[in-house]
């Protein structure tokens, strides 16, 4: 990998970081009563899952040696 692919997928991992902490925020929405939003709320939620595992799984904070 060059140093800047490297960078790149750096700039990714905080990007999948800021994500996570930023979920919190649809978290405590799915908590409170938002009637026919609470769907959106949801659905938000399940896609936000899906991208933050699918970014782990192509850009893996730690790197294993090939065996």
């Amino acid at each position: 990998m060059t140093d800047d692919s490297r960078s790149l997928s750096d700039q990714i991992r905080q990007r999948l970081t800021l994500l996570r902490q930023q979920r919190q925020v649809l978290v405590t929405l799915q908590g409170q009563n938002l009637g026919e939003l609470q769907l959106d709320v949801e659905q938000a939620l399940v896609e936000l899952d899906d991208l933050l595992q699918e970014g782990d799984r192509l850009f893996p904070t730690t790197v294993t040696p090939d065996a």
